[in-house]
């Protein structure tokens, strides 16, 4: 044979029919005859090769390429899309009713569920239901989901003879989309090789929101799509995949999608509940679809092997004694097909001949297990080494084991004496080979077994908890010690991609979680699930304890920086500094640093004993030289350090102003006074439950810190020396006395509070109603009427200068034409009146800040989808853009970072960001986003493990205040980069 020849063979051009084709691969690849995988897989690839050549030459015309890069599969034409390596692994073996690397067909019978599931994918449309195919282990369900696949593909099916086929059995070319084997995988993994048939990209969605942007693309599909999954029951999250496959084919109906599975009817059947209490089910171990004549016929044509020469069979033409022995194999086996091919197996590799009207005392084996047994004591000597080769295979994860040195250290860990890769190799050429499947993806081969009853047959023989805790250990050890850590980068793929799997199954994955290394090292979706299996497996208390290691887990897709800051931000918030110190040591230029984190788990107590509550409002302050932060809380203010979040003081703590509480060596807060606007006096025993706001300001040489909290009312904090403490002695006095007189009902909540200098020092609060209100600092009083915000609702206060001169400036909702716009206005504090006409925009304003941009003074505004800069000298929009970047907290500050200054905001999951190109992806959970000031276009962002309420930038640090807490985060210059890098 020329090497031109092959060379045409390889692009498909005039490739053999699969009969001459076979031949002669088994007579060059394998002289002595015989047909292996690597046969199998040539021949496939071949014949791939010859349908796409046959397709791109049809009528001159050339075809364009798939583009899809992940995840990676494989179809010819309008072929079924399998994963790389399963076709030959899984779908073809399987249609065959053959083990995987032998040839022939002696696939049978089940001619009525064949034509039951023929009829439905030729119907014109679905019916809304998910189609499952169940049966007990081995009973043929994925033979038979396989013969439907194999025919659907344009490959296979010319490969498949079809003569002796029952009509209403074959279906139409192209009629699946795409074969999943669920083996192992996560609903994840399952939805994104959907979307890969659709061109959806699911990897930026929020996981639990991907099922719904899969969902709306099926919809919008312009043909059907028919999506077959099989061995649901053996997926690393089966009833999750369940009920997401039945929402798909329920809602993406009228797109024409359909829905096959086969599974196992899991416990007390409710794996089939899981995929619809209408799901149509046909049960391969029930009358009409069982047929005891399907596993005799499927014996005898195992036995005979007319369609493999090479096969070794004492029955070959031998016709009435294999239809004896079928009948009595069928006698013990049915209704389950695994037994069946085990048996045969068996007879076929035997010596003697089994004739049961002579041999009638030879018991057949009646199940898998037994099967099994019988077929390791024929190989006499080896049957020990084979069962502890494959040991190892029983408990694999993924896909499979390759031939390295995990196998082997798993079958000495597993039995005793020690293997070697040499004893792998005759494992897979010996006479057990069959029992072991190869998978090839991208040149790489795993093995694992042929069918799942196998690795329930082997693990019979363990405890389950005592082998979890050996190949735990095994594998932990396989990753090198290099100096006093182990060096997990360097142990083999499999230790890295699932020990966590292994340790959650032995329950010892809480020393790992607090390795640094292991958690950057370990693939994210593997992590994730072990810590759901280890989580689940506990009791209720312990259960919740467990479910708080889910904020080490790093995101999925980011790179080791960005992931080791991600992870030390976890450790300080469940107050593992010494896993988070291992991260200083790991990545010491990672993008943030956390410098500490007071964030509430559970009963809303962090880790550190302390109870914050909702921090809707920080701000910062000196203390004795230092940088002090005073943070919002349920009916509390706290002080901290802002370097290490030491403790410092708590304001009120229910006790009088008129107290003194220690704020640093010789500083103190006291009570000014109160306001209120309306009936009655605030209680001045009580900072005000929920703290809405908070603002520092310095007058003079004095420091103060004006509170607005869900009461309505406004409360001033005089800071400093106790010598001050008599300066608001009547004012202080005052409040008291008026509380006691009459309890307060303020209106509307405070959302916005700020500082006016100059001779005549005021306070500016707003309330939610849009009231403003400008007090004297030193009374309390009112200095001018109350003004009303142009609009009904107001969201955000702040104060500035502008040409020299103090502003203020509120925003909310604009009511003027009777939109649902927004607007912000900006106010004179030493007449109370409004300056100009309000900015307005398209939405209600949310947020604003003040600062300078280019020597202008500027408003950077946001709403629910836009950012904005305007002028305040001339009250004109100075750039708009777009970010469907979406909060509803009214909070954004402005830091400079790498010399650029970037504004900084949070943001809620499940939001939209449509990109340039017109694409749209979703923001996977809480953070807070960086934005460029000058372009507005979108640096980097920060995940927050909890729901961001405010921000403060002091300096290099991000003060964060959240939904339980706050957390500190020093940034680094790296930070800030194109979106495309940094999500």
């Amino acid at each position: 044979m020329s090497k031109q020849k092959l060379s045409r063979w390889q692009r498909g051009e005039n490739v053999p029919d699969w009969r001459s084709l076979r031949r002669l691969l088994s007579s060059v690849l394998l002289p002595d005859g015989g047909f292996d995988r690597s046969t199998e897989r040539t021949w496939y690839a071949w014949h791939d090769a010859a349908y796409r050549y046959r397709q791109d030459n049809r009528g001159g015309r050339r075809m364009a390429a798939p583009t899809e890069k992940a995840p990676r599969t494989t179809a010819g034409g309008c072929g079924v899309r399998f994963d790389d390596g399963e076709l030959e692994a899984h779908w073809s073996p399987r249609a065959r009713g053959v083990e995987q690397g032998r040839a022939g067909w002696c696939f049978t019978g089940r001619t009525f569920a064949l034509r039951q599931l023929v009829a439905w994918l030729d119907a014109e449309a679905p019916d809304g239901q998910v189609h499952v195919v169940t049966g007990g282990p081995g009973s043929g369900k994925s033979a038979v989901l396989a013969r439907i696949v194999t025919l659907a593909h344009p490959t296979t099916r010319t490969l498949t003879p079809l003569d002796d086929a029952p009509d209403g059995t074959v279906p139409k070319i192209g009629c699946v989309s795409l074969a999943i084997l669920a083996r192992g995988r996560s609903l994840t993994d399952v939805l994104a090789r959907i979307a890969a048939v659709t061109g959806t990209e699911l990897a930026a969605t929020l996981p639990d929101r991907q099922l719904d942007l899969l969902v709306k693309h099926l919809q919008s599909q312009p043909s059907p799509v028919t999506v077959v999954v099989d061995a649901l029951d053996e997926a690393a999250e089966p009833d999750a995949i369940a009920r997401a496959l039945r929402r798909v084919a329920g809602d993406a109906e009228q797109a024409g999608v359909r829905i096959l599975v086969g599974t196992r009817p899991g416990h007390q059947r409710t794996l089939l509940r899981a995929c619809g209490h209408d799901a149509r089910v046909i049960d391969l171990d029930s009358e009409p679809w069982l047929h005891r004549d399907d596993l005799v016929d499927y014996v005898r044509r195992r036995l005979l092997s007319t369609e493999d020469p090479h096969l070794r069979s004492p029955y070959r033409n031998r016709p009435e004694l294999a239809e004896r022995v079928a009948d009595a194999v069928a006698d013990r086996a049915f209704p389950t097909f695994l037994i069946a091919q085990l048996v045969s197996r068996t007879l076929t590799n035997s010596d003697t001949v089994f004739d049961p009207d002579i041999d009638d005392s030879l018991r057949l084996p009646g199940t898998v297990a037994d099967a099994f047994d019988d077929y390791l004591v024929r190989l006499g000597p080896d049957r020990v080494r084979v069962r502890d080769l494959l040991m190892p295979l029983a408990y694999v994860h993924g896909r499979g084991l390759a031939r390295d040195v995990v196998w082997v250290t798993l079958a000495g860990t597993l039995a005793p004496g020690g293997y070697t890769l040499a004893d792998v190799d005759w494992l897979l050429a010996s006479a057990a080979d069959f029992l072991v499947e190869q998978i090839v993806d991208d040149g790489t081969a795993s093995y694992r077994l042929y069918h799942q009853a196998l690795v329930e047959a082997l693990r019979l023989s363990r405890s389950e908890d005592v082998a979890q805790r050996q190949i735990t250990k095994a594998l932990t050890e396989l990753a090198p010690i290099v100096g006093a850590r182990r060096d997990w980068d360097s142990a083999p793929a499999y230790v890295r991609r699932y020990l966590a799997l292994h340790a959650a199954a032995a329950q010892q994955l809480e020393p790992l979680l607090k390795d640094a290394d292991f958690v950057l090292a370990a693939e994210h979706g593997v992590l994730t699930t072990a810590l759901e299996e280890w989580t689940d497996h506990a009791e209720p208390e312990e259960s919740r304890s467990r479910a708080q290691f889910f904020r080490l887990v790093p995101d999925q897709g980011d790179d080791r920086l960005r992931r080791a800051a991600e992870l030390e931000q976890g450790a300080r918030h469940l107050g593992l500094d010494h896993l988070a110190e291992q991260v200083d040591r790991i990545a010491p230029h990672r993008p943030w640093t956390t410098s500490w984190a007071h964030l509430g788990w559970g009963d809303r107590v962090d880790a550190h004993g302390c109870y914050h509550g909702n921090v809707h409002a920080i701000a910062m302050v000196e203390s004795d030289g230092e940088p002090t932060l005073v943070l919002s809380g349920c009916g509390r203010l706290i002080a901290r350090r802002l370097t290490d979040g030491q403790f410092l003081a708590e304001l009120g703590s229910g006790r009088p102003y008129g107290g003194v509480e220690d704020f640093g060596d010789d500083w103190f807060a006291h009570l000014a006074w109160a306001y209120g606007n309306g009936d009655g006096a605030p209680d001045p025993f009580n900072p005000g439950v929920l703290i809405y706001t908070i603002a520092s300001g310095q007058v003079g040489d004095q420091t103060y810190l004006v509170t607005g909290a869900h009461d309505g009312a406004v409360r001033l904090w005089h800071l400093g020396p106790a010598t001050i403490c008599s300066a608001h002695e009547k004012t202080r006095t005052a409040a008291v006395a008026a509380w006691r007189t009459e309890r307060f009902y303020g209106p509307f909540w405070l959302k916005g509070a700020g500082f006016v200098g100059g001779d005549h020092p005021l306070v500016v609060a707003a309330e939610l109603n849009g009231d403003v209100h400008f007090l004297d600092l030193e009374s309390g009083s009112p200095a001018h009427p109350t003004a009303r915000h142009p609009g009904d609702w107001l969201w955000a206060v702040t104060c500035a200068q502008v040409a020299g001169r103090p502003v203020v400036l509120t925003a909310g909702t604009f009511s003027g034409d009777k939109s649902t716009r927004g607007c912000v206005q900006m106010w004179d504090p030493a007449t109370g009146m409004a300056m100009g006409e309000p900015m307005l925009h398209d939405s209600e304003v949310r947020a604003v800040t003040v600062t300078t941009l280019r020597n202008l003074t500027v408003a950077v505004t946001r709403t629910f989808g836009d950012l904005s800069i305007w002028d305040l000298a001339t009250g004109r929009l100075v750039r708009r853009k777009s970010t469907h970047l979406f909060s509803t907290h009214s909070n954004m500050d402005v830091m400079e970072i790498a010399g650029r200054q970037v504004l900084v905001f949070g943001t809620e999951p499940s939001t939209l960001i449509c990109e340039t190109d017109g694409s749209a992806t979703s923001v996977s959970r809480h953070r807070v986003d960086l934005v460029d000031l000058v372009s507005l276009e979108h640096l980097g962002t920060i995940r927050i493990d909890d729901g961001v309420l405010t921000v403060l930038g002091v300096g290099r640090h991000l003060v964060v205040g959240c939904m339980t807490g706050a957390v500190a985060l020093r940034l680094d210059d790296t930070l800030v980069r194109p979106w495309s890098e940094s999500n």
